[in-house]
């Protein structure tokens, strides 16, 4: 429920040349978390047990976001009509051509996802023999590279065009996607990993934006769907994943989980449309 009403809040208080940058901001500091979350709440549960992480380290972090967001956040002003069915909302969305292609392209998008964020630390242990904190530690760089990729996405959308930035960078995702695990050496399969979390960062980023476009009157619900869309897609992912390796190896799970990116990539570019950006 937060994600997408943060995206929403984005979509309210900020005007349209300046949501790019606060999206890829939301994004990224998200995945900067992460790079420092993970690491401290490791040693703090092996120091003093799961338990007392979640009531010391991760309640404090819950409490001061709720001060911050009472504090910082204006109201928000909403427009819709009270009169309006609870349903017109999804209606809208669905009906749209483009929105619903923006949807379609997430699922497919986040389940090739899956490949570098969910399966890359098991190749690498399984297939190098990497070391457990190293494995962590190559996370946090990938994780710091989609950050990257997603301020710089915030930064050149306004010149580019939402979808454009989205087409690419699931193109290039989906292709290293594909590469990295069939490469024999450890630096170069890493050095794609990491470009390709690169353009995990530009595309994911963009996608936000492309999708907070979409219906503007109903940005709520528009942003919850598409919340929805990417966790149904990583399930799908992981799913299917799990599945190839089970019956096959690493090289076709790299293959199929990068061409659902380039699949993707390629529903955007065929359906989805930036109302932003002048027709072509």
């Amino acid at each position: 429920m937060v994600s997408p009403m943060g995206n929403s809040l984005v979509g309210e208080h900020f005007k349209g040349d300046m949501r790019p940058m606060a999206i890829g901001m939301l994004i990224a500091s998200a995945s900067l978390s992460y790079v420092f979350g993970a690491p401290i709440i490791s040693q703090l549960e092996q120091r003093i047990g799961w338990r007392f992480t979640f009531l010391s380290y991760i309640l404090i972090l819950i409490i001061i976001s709720i001060i911050l967001v009472q504090i910082s956040v204006p109201s928000q002003q909403t427009t819709q009509n009270k009169n309006q069915s609870l349903l017109s909302g999804f209606k809208s969305v669905l009906q749209n051509k483009s929105a619903l292609a923006c949807l379609v392209g997430v699922i497919f998008s986040s389940a090739s996802w899956q490949g570098l964020v969910f399966f890359s630390t098991s190749f690498y242990r399984s297939s190098f023999e990497l070391p457990t904190i190293l494995a962590a530690y190559q996370l946090s760089i990938l994780a710091i590279f989609f950050t990257c990729g997603s301020l710089l996405s915030g930064k050149i959308t306004n010149r580019f065009g939402r979808r454009n930035l989205t087409v690419v960078g699931l193109l290039i995702m989906g292709l290293f996607t594909i590469v990295f695990t069939n490469v024999s050496w450890f630096w170069v399969s890493f050095s794609i990993a990491v470009v390709g979390s690169f353009f995990g960062g530009v595309r994911y980023a963009a996608s936000n934006n492309l999708s907070l476009e979409q219906v503007p009157e109903f940005r709520g619900t528009m942003m919850s769907l598409n919340s929805a869309a990417i966790n149904l897609g990583a399930t799908l992912g992981s799913i299917v994943g799990g599945y190839i390796l089970l019956v096959y190896n690493w090289s076709i799970l790299g293959a199929v989980l990068g061409v659902f990116g380039i699949l993707a990539s390629l529903l955007y570019h065929l359906f989805a449309k930036d109302p932003l950006q002048a027709p072509e």
